[in-house]
């Protein structure tokens, strides 16, 4: 394949990824965030939003290996289609780096990774518990 020929094949390539990318990410997620998707499966999950796409990658790579090394014809997407779908999520997750590295300086915090809900809900049960214990202790309650 010479430049031009690759250039042209690019440009397709590119065309075909932001067909996919946004059809596809409305069934996902809503306009107003488009990587809500991502980031509550991770705090499903007790992961980062980056993560929880870093899962994906590896799926869709292994996806790829084992279609390549048994040389299988697909049932359903096709191998050029999980190409695609690898370099979206790629991009994806460079979007999310993106908007935490703007939310850290915007707010000049770390972003760490968010608090998992069976961690809110222990959380949750343990200032109450401390609120009782203080009620008690105030003889506010019998």
């Amino acid at each position: 394949m010479n430049r031009e020929s690759q250039m042209k094949e690019f440009d397709k390539f590119v065309e075909r990824q932001r067909t996919l990318l946004f059809s596809k990410g409305s069934d996902y997620a809503s306009s107003a965030d488009v990587l809500s998707n991502f980031k509550l499966t991770g705090s499903i999950l007790g992961q980062t939003a980056v993560e929880s796409v870093t899962q994906l990658i590896a799926t869709k790579v292994v996806r790829l290996g084992n279609l390549i090394a048994n040389k299988a014809k697909p049932n359903n997407e096709s191998i050029a289609d999980t190409l695609i779908d690898l370099s979206n999520y790629a991009f994806l997750a460079n979007c999310i780096l993106q908007e935490m590295q703007e939310a850290k300086h915007l707010h000049n915090d770390v972003q760490s990774r968010p608090q998992s809900v069976f961690e809110k809900v222990i959380d949750n049960q343990s200032a109450s518990m401390i609120l009782l214990e203080k009620r008690l202790n105030a003889g506010m309650m019998p």
